[in-house]
């Protein structure tokens, strides 16, 4: 595998935000994701879904 020279480490920025900020992110993506379930064309509707599990698979 080539090294494109990137960290796996999240950016410096994300860790001086504060708290709110990134808990409102993460609650609009999840609205975003459900209304997207329910309503978008199909190929979104599979996208929202691969989110969705994705998150759930992400401990809190």
């Amino acid at each position: 595998m080539v090294s494109s020279g990137r960290s796996s480490s999240p950016p410096a920025h994300w860790m001086s935000l504060p708290i709110s900020s990134v808990v409102g992110a993460a609650t609009r993506l999840l609205e975003w994701i459900r209304q997207a379930e329910q309503d978008a064309p199909k190929p979104m509707r599979g996208f929202a879904g691969s989110l969705r599990q994705d998150h759930g698979a992400v401990p809190e």
